[in-house]
C-alpha cells in the first residue's frame, strides 16, 4: 500500500476514496501503520482500538459496496396539499458543481 496516505488531507482522502483510489480500509491501515511509527515518540493516545478502527473501515466500505449515499444529503420536496410536485417544474434545472 501507498505511504502518501496519512499525508492526505480528509478531504482529499474523502474524494479519493469516492473515486475508487483505495478503500476506508487501505486508508486505516495506513493510518495505523503512521500511528505505530509515532506514537512511542508523541504518545498521543491514552487509548486506542485498532481493531475497532479497522471494524469501521470495513463497514463503511461494505456500505460504499452497496451504492447507497455515504453521508447528508439533500431531499427537497414539494407538496401542494396532497400531491407531490417535483421541484425541477418550478425553478428549472440546478447548477452543477462544474459551473
Amino acid at each position: 500500500m501507498r505511504n502518501d496516505l496519512p499525508d492526505l488531507t480528509a478531504l482529499d482522502a474523502r474524494d479519493r476514496m469516492v473515486r475508487g483510489e483505495f478503500t476506508a480500509l487501505d486508508y486505516c491501515e495506513a493510518l495505523l501503520r503512521r500511528i505505530a511509527e509515532r506514537e512511542p515518540d508523541v504518545g498521543a493516545f491514552a487509548h486506542f482500538d485498532a481493531d475497532f478502527a479497522r471494524t469501521q473501515a470495513k463497514a463503511c466500505d461494505a456500505h460504499r459496496a452497496t451504492g447507497r449515499a455515504t453521508g447528508p444529503h439533500l431531499d427537497w420536496r414539494i407538496n401542494w396539499f396532497n400531491e407531490r410536485i417535483d421541484p425541477a417544474f418550478l425553478v428549472g434545472p440546478m447548477p452543477t458543481p462544474d459551473g
